[in-house]
């Protein structure tokens, strides 16, 4: 999952403990709409996605995943099945898991 430079900011100005508006400036935001901004950022699913999981904002990166987890599989389908997860992520996720849930048949 990619965000915006906006975004992770934002992420970042929220987790050091600013306020929704502060942490809109933090971000770049005009001024004037700070307070506007910080309500919509606060609405966004991914914004809501990484800061409800305290996950670092970075692209996901399947098989450092898989490696730093006990039952990977299990965590993938957590990930793929969560509507926080933005669609082309959860349909990577999906190709991904494939194989280990249906074989070819020839």
């Amino acid at each position: 999952m990619e965000l915006t430079k906006k975004k992770q900011k934002f992420i970042e100005g929220i987790r050091q403990g600013m306020n929704q508006k502060e942490a809109a400036i933090y971000a770049e935001c005009p001024e004037k709409s700070a307070k506007q901004q910080g309500y919509r950022l606060m609405q966004d699913k991914q914004v809501r996605f990484y800061l409800e999981r305290d996950i670092q904002p970075k692209n996901i990166n399947i098989p450092e995943i898989i490696n730093n987890s006990t039952d990977p599989l299990e965590l993938l389908s957590q990930f793929m099945n969560d509507e926080l997860v933005d669609m082309y992520s959860r349909l990577e996720i999906a190709i991904f898991l494939l194989p280990y849930f249906h074989s070819k048949h020839a």
